[in-house]
């Protein structure tokens, strides 16, 4: 009998789970915001214990879950791992970092932010 509750509960819970819809290539990405009139949201993270904490507060919360996914297209980039995107736009020696962009001009529309609560401020949400 719990045999055969155990994949119901995991197709429910996966169901209504809440996650960001993370995009890890920039150039697909900056299509799609394009195609959908919507801005970027670029997280750059490194493995530090930092990174970690800030993306599993943006997880956790679900109006900021939910205003992600609808407004923005997210990006994830971990400096660790060879990634490609314009480093030369998005510069930073500060992890984890926000860049909010204009995806049609590819300019940032805030100042970079390194933390949620300054994210929260900014009235996005």
């Amino acid at each position: 009998m719990l045999k055969n509750l155990l994949p119901i509960f995991l197709f429910i819970s996966t169901l209504y789970s809440q996650n960001i819809s993370w995009h890890s290539n920039y150039d697909k990405a900056l299509i799609k915001a394009q195609n959908e009139n919507k801005n970027l949201f670029i997280l750059l993270v490194d493995t530090k214990e930092k990174s970690k904490k800030l993306l599993a507060k943006l997880q956790s919360k679900k109006e900021i879950v939910d205003l992600l996914n609808k407004r923005f297209i997210p990006i994830l980039i971990n400096i660790n791992y060879k990634t490609s995107y314009p480093i030369e736009l998005y510069y930073t020696t500060k992890f984890p970092t926000i860049f909010i962009v204009d995806s049609k001009l590819e300019l940032t529309l805030e100042e970079p932010i390194y933390d949620i609560d300054s994210l929260e401020e900014l009235k996005l949400f």
